[in-house]
């Protein structure tokens, strides 16, 4: 029952602390008078002001200008969404420390807060609910009672509870979000799809998995000590031995301090960096509708022997990664790189209504005998209902093997049209 949405994730960001001036001030009121004196005299020798005079005077004003000034710079917006104009126009940005990313990093992973990356906004109005409270969102719940579990069964028609029954009632889920966003349950654009009983006004989801998914920070910034831009790359595959030979999509998320905790303003995929423009495309593929298929160059700093990756890019979400040639990690040879990609290509070369993709990869020798050298490497992926591509590794081997550098996509698809039924194409 679990909706299939691959969220993959690095960017950096800077923060910022508002400065303070100093005053100079004398003691005694024969030195004040004659600094006064001195004062004047200078300036109408020269018509200007000293620096001090300048500093002074740009920090004049009552305490209660300065909170007015305060407020106005926190404004909340109809989404929510703070806005810190005026609190960033005077401050000087700084990096977040180390110790504030892994306090980040926690904060972000624990089971009430994780389901705010799981979706991208750019206004907490739109954060995808079914995705925040898929698992429960950390809101503590007791065991729905029987006759409560028997209406459940009535209304969706089930004779029993097949898998775990998530239930939160209407104010459960108000509270919540209030706290975590400033808006209410009626605020948001995109309501719960779960089952609604309004004798028990609860929410129920049956499902046996979650969705819970761990995130890193690793930068970000602040213009105010309220406001902070994180930027999360999702943990697994990031780095260690288990690290991906894939490109790691970064989310950029914006958060707003609030009492002992933090309130969400946005969430967006950096789904722009590290693209590799001449071999990105706005595309129709099937069943995604209008996508963005974009190819990513290989992240050389984070792991040297990375490949090129694929991925289908579906409002502002990746949808789905293509899986690379070199296994599930996607790790080239210590003897070879990757060059380039020569040609993409969306046929739907078996005629089932959904987009296949042929690729033609150039690679490179960088130690050993063939060193300077090169080869081209075909790829043919074919395109399921659910949203997912199988690499076709046989075939794609024997389409590079028979056709050789000189290949084009043209002579992929007529080797697959002549050739398929023999790799049950």
């Amino acid at each position: 029952m679990r909706k299939r949405k691959t969220k993959i994730a690095a960017l950096g960001m800077l923060f910022c602390l508002t400065l303070g001036a100093c005053g100079i001030g004398t003691s005694g009121e024969a030195a004040e008078e004659d600094n006064r004196q001195q004062d004047a005299e200078e300036t109408s020798k020269t018509g200007e002001t000293t620096e001090g005079e300048d500093a002074t005077a740009e920090n004049k004003g009552t305490a209660s200008d300065k909170a007015e000034d305060k407020k106005e710079g926190e404004a909340q917006t109809p989404d929510g969404a703070a806005e810190n104009g005026a609190a960033k126009e005077g401050g000087v940005e700084r990096s977040l420390t180390e110790e504030e990313l892994q306090q980040f990093s926690d904060y972000v992973n624990q089971n009430e807060n994780y389901g705010f990356l799981m979706s991208v906004y750019d206004t907490p109005a739109d954060i995808d609910l079914d995705e925040l409270f898929y698992s429960g969102a950390g809101i503590e719940t007791e065991r729905a009672d029987d006759e409560e579990i028997a209406a459940y069964l009535k209304e969706t028609g089930y004779e029993e509870l097949y898998t775990d029954l998530t239930h939160l009632t209407s104010l459960q889920i108000d509270t919540f979000l209030q706290e975590k966003t400033g808006l209410s349950y009626s605020q948001m654009n995109h309501p719960l799809t779960w089952v609604y009983l309004p004798e028990y006004d609860t929410y129920y989801w049956e499902h046996g998995d979650t969705n819970y998914q761990s995130f890193r920070c690793i930068a970000g910034s602040t213009a105010d000590e309220k406001t902070f831009t994180l930027t999360f790359v999702p943990e697994a595959g990031y780095e260690g031995e288990n690290q991906s030979g894939y490109h790691i999509i970064p989310y950029e998320t914006t958060v707003t301090k609030s009492g002992a905790g933090y309130r969400f303003v946005s969430n967006r995929m950096q789904t722009g960096e590290g693209q590799i423009k001449d071999q990105t495309f706005d595309v129709e593929m099937e069943p995604f509708g209008k996508v963005t298929f974009v190819t990513y160059e290989e992240d050389w700093e984070r792991n040297p022997y990375c490949d090129v990756t694929f991925a289908v890019i579906k409002d502002g979400l990746c949808a789905t990664v293509l899986p690379g040639m070199n296994g599930e990690r996607n790790m080239l040879a210590a003897a070879e790189s990757f060059s380039s990609v020569e040609a993409v290509s969306f046929p739907d070369y078996n005629g089932d209504g959904y987009t296949d993709v042929i690729v033609i990869i150039c690679y490179s020798y960088v130690q050993g005998p063939d060193v300077g050298t090169g080869y081209k490497q075909a790829r043919i992926y074919t395109g399921h209902e659910e949203g997912y591509f199988t690499l076709e590794c046989e075939p794609s081997v024997a389409a590079g093997n028979a056709l050789g550098d000189e290949m084009t996509v043209a002579d992929i698809l007529a080797f697959a049209k002549e050739h398929g039924a023999e790799y049950g194409l």
